[in-house]
């Protein structure tokens, strides 16, 4: 399974990104650190199942949104 075509996000209504990134062990354990002493913590804004993704991509679109926004994938 590919990454989908743009025709094909648009059938679904969705817009559809790749996103890169490069793990860095020392960001990676510094951010575990703080977050093992309390120091740090994600705020959840909404949870939403899986189902409702175009939702949570319009949320996240908004920019209105003030916290990390979680699709939950069963029950």
């Amino acid at each position: 399974m590919g990454f989908p075509s743009e025709e094909k996000a648009q059938e679904f209504g969705v817009k559809a990104a790749r996103v890169y990134c490069k793990a860095n062990t020392e960001q990676l354990a510094a951010i575990s650190a703080l977050i093992d002493e309390g120091r740090l913590k994600a705020h959840i804004a909404i949870v939403l199942p899986l189902l409702e993704v175009k939702k949570a991509f319009q949320l996240s679109e908004s920019g209105r949104t003030r916290g990390k926004i979680v699709l939950q994938i069963g029950t």
